[in-house]
């Protein structure tokens, strides 16, 4: 009998650092065991163990520190060259890109197989303070609704795809990243050194240091949280550009801040380490203050390893996650404690520093850390309900099968499956 051509998958993305939207890549790219994949970036950072993937690097940063119009026109000019060049060589049935810059690239270089553009991210949140905003979001709405097909991180994505950007809604499509539940399970599971260091009572939240990820806003409000429990630690797990800002703030808080695990402190900032899913294990509360979300990979971890969970009801992703019974239409009252976790108001996107006095929001916050710290007991049903929440919307084998249902119908020319509210 005749084997059947293996399809041919091309997937781009902007590097292979430590962010979400590369793990999840990368995730796929290896799940994808039927396919010939070739994962292709445009930077040569890569944080992760890519084991045998074939890999192709563009060696082109479109986004280079230059602030220079002209110069960031003529790379992206030379990286459609590169990109169109490797597509056309590798010969892709379909092209996955994820991304903002990478879908951009993936649409307007089409001829080689279908492009399918995976949208990570609140576009309408996530355009709003550049100073290009304007002309971002004329490109996504004149590029986009030319792809083959749009697959959204979440359905509060979608949701922001259709109301503000036009899409047509047979053109976007949800679909949860893949998490691998049982191997999370084991190195959740894997001795934890640092448990009599960080004592009883401590929070934990993992994330890039950037502006999207509220980190100093929680710093603030854990400041008031330690007036009523005194040896509450935080742990800040991630890197990034405002790691400096981070630490001073930390310091001018009155707290003692290392980037060590070793040594006694209040605040730890140790960067990335190998595995976060100990962390998430055995932290008193799982802080997720982020300004805007497309879903929150770590969050979603979180509540698979059995945290106990604080999180933002930003737009969009965490809502879906902690209360899937509420409507993301619906006004609700926060702080909102669902059998999941507890939602939060979301923290103002204005830096501020030791000085200004606490916003209401960021009280709500010191407040119910301070709850939770003080009872913890009360997150144990969290715990095990969060768990088993994840186990049947993220598993890893639905979500690949999710993904093959888009590669053939954007192959055969049929439209996908209708979407269903809610789903």
């Amino acid at each position: 009998m005749t084997r059947e051509k293996a399809r041919r998958i091309l997937l781009l993305t902007y590097s292979l650092g430590g962010g979400g939207a590369e793990r999840t890549l990368l995730n796929l790219a290896q799940r994808f065991d039927r396919e010939d994949v070739l994962v292709v970036s445009f930077s040569d950072r890569v944080e992760y163990d890519l084991g045998d993937l074939s890999i192709e690097i563009l060696g082109v940063d479109p986004l280079s520190s230059s602030r220079d119009a002209a110069a960031r026109a003529r790379r992206m000019v030379e990286v459609l060259r590169r990109f169109a060049s490797v597509r056309a060589h590798f010969a892709p049935d379909v092209c996955v890109s994820f991304g903002f810059w990478p879908n951009l690239i993936n649409a307007m270089t089409r001829g080689d197989g279908r492009s399918v553009l995976s949208v990570r991210n609140n576009l309408s949140t996530l355009l709003g303070s550049d100073r290009f905003a304007p002309l971002y979001r004329a490109m996504v709405q004149c590029v986009f609704p030319g792809a083959d097909h749009i697959v959204s991180l979440s359905r509060g994505v979608r949701q922001d795809l259709l109301a503000s950007f036009h899409m047509p809604p047979e053109l976007v499509t949800p679909i949860y990243n893949p998490v691998e539940i049982g191997r999370l399970e084991a190195l959740a599971s894997e001795p934890f050194p640092q448990r009599e260091l960080l004592g009883e009572r401590w929070v934990v939240t993992v994330g890039r240091m950037v502006e999207q990820k509220g980190q100093w806003r929680l710093l603030r409000a854990f400041a008031r949280t330690r007036e009523s429990v005194p040896d509450a630690r935080l742990v800040i797990l991630g890197e990034g550009a405002l790691r400096e800002r981070l630490e001073a703030l930390a310091g001018d808080l009155g707290f003692r801040v290392s980037r060590r695990l070793d040594e006694v402190a209040d605040v730890y900032m140790p960067g990335f380490v190998s595995n976060p899913y100990t962390f998430m294990r055995h932290a008193s509360v799982f802080a997720f203050p982020s300004l805007w979300e497309g879903l929150g990979n770590s969050l979603v971890e979180a509540m698979a390893c059995g945290a106990s969970v604080c999180v933002s009801d930003c737009k969009h992703g965490p809502r879906e996650l902690v209360a899937p019974g509420v409507s993301l239409e619906e006004d609700v009252t926060l702080p909102l404690v669902t059998p999941l976790g507890t939602l939060m108001p979301t923290p103002d996107r204005a830096w501020a520093d030791a000085r200004e006095e606490l916003s209401s929001v960021e009280l709500a916050w010191a407040r119910r850390l301070t709850e939770m710290l003080l009872d913890p007991t009360r997150g144990d049903a969290n715990r095990d309900a969060a768990r088993a929440s994840m186990l049947g919307r993220f598993d890893v084998s639905e979500i690949v099968a999710q993904w093959r249902s888009v590669f053939v119908s954007v192959n055969s020319g049929a439209p996908m499956a209708p979407h269903r509210k809610g789903s």
